[in-house]
């Protein structure tokens, strides 16, 4: 058993929830970020993203287990929202918060060459919009069978992204990143949530 590190791939904290329209227009800035902030420190789950980068003029996965050569790997992904819809009247949150740097690690039998990644996305609604293709489920495929290998991973230093996205029932959705212009830009989406429920 060797241990690898997994390049293409990061590590957030995501939280969602359903809120009463009315309760959502009531709160403040304030209260909202710190809901935010709590859910993320005591509910939020572990997700991860695949990276993609622009190579030879078309985005490409940059999927790698080492250095890419010892073992060849190739990634399956799929992906829809796999939450119910939203009832009328309601918010649904969905928020997560990404570390700059996300080192993850698998042991691999040492008999291994070539695997296949299999992730089962999940938009919750709105990822893709951000363009991250996130996925709490997958497996790792060799010669027809699968392998028990589990990512180890740890992320450290500071906030790289802090998004809230906002989900109605008519399919509207609109994100504000946890920056200073917050208050502000949750304003407008209050009055943009107001207008669809008009």
């Amino acid at each position: 058993m060797s241990t690898y590190n997994i390049d293409g791939v990061s590590e957030m904290m995501l939280h969602h929830c359903v809120l009463n329209k009315k309760d959502f227009l009531n709160m403040s800035a304030q209260e909202l970020k710190e809901f935010v902030n709590e859910k993320i420190i005591e509910e939020s789950f572990q997700i991860f993203v695949l990276t993609e980068s622009f190579v030879d003029g078309e985005m490409k996965l940059e999927f790698k287990i080492g250095d890419g050569i010892e073992i060849l790997s190739k990634v399956e992904y799929s992906e829809k929202n796999q939450l119910p819809a939203i009832q009328e009247d309601k918010i649904r949150l969905v928020f997560w918060e990404m570390l700059e740097d996300s080192n993850i690690e698998v042991d691999i039998p040492d008999n291994i060459k070539e695997i296949t990644f299999k992730a089962e996305g999940n938009t919750y609604g709105c990822m893709d919009e951000w363009g991250n293709m996130a996925f709490e489920k997958y497996s790792f495929i060799s010669n027809n069978k699968d392998l028990e290998i589990f990512f180890e991973s740890e992320s450290s230093g500071n906030v790289k992204e802090k998004i809230v996205y906002f989900l109605n029932s008519k399919g509207s959705c609109e994100s504000i990143s946890m920056n200073d212009n917050f208050e502000d830009e949750l304003s407008e989406i209050k009055n943009n949530i107001y207008n669809f429920y008009a």
